[in-house]
């Protein structure tokens, strides 16, 4: 790598650095605000999971035990919380991807923000070493 593009690698590093300490708290507060919701295809189901795909909330609608199938409604339940987590996983992503580039944003999405910023300072120290 010559040294314009150490150069030009270290500013672009810099610079999502500082974006990503400067929004740090707005963005641990977006994605601790972030919750993913499906409803099953019928409308009888509904799931509600937090940042991290864990589920908060399923509301069953009464009418399910006109139609008496636990394995479907199993089946539907299980699809439903899968939908619900996908999108709260967009959302998160959605929320990051103004600091962080995607590949970070789906490392982090266990919620180790630290580990993105060791990895930055680990990628800028020979750069600036260099310069």
């Amino acid at each position: 790598m010559d040294d314009a593009a150490i150069k030009a690698r270290t500013e672009e590093l810099m610079a999502q650095f500082e974006r990503m300490r400067a929004g740090a708290g707005d963005l641990r507060r977006r994605i601790l605000e972030v919750r993913g919701e499906a409803k099953s295809p019928d409308g009888l189901v509904k799931a509600v999971v937090g940042n991290q795909g864990h589920l908060e909330r399923l509301d069953i609608d009464p009418r399910v035990y006109r139609r008496p199938d636990s394995r479907q409604l199993a089946e539907t339940i299980t699809d439903t919380i899968r939908r619900a987590a996908a999108e709260a996983n967009r959302l998160v992503e959605e929320a990051a991807s103004a600091y962080l580039d995607v590949h970070d944003v789906r490392n982090a999405l266990g919620g180790d923000m630290e580990a993105i910023f060791r990895r930055l300072d680990e990628e800028l120290e020979p750069m600036t070493r260099e310069s």
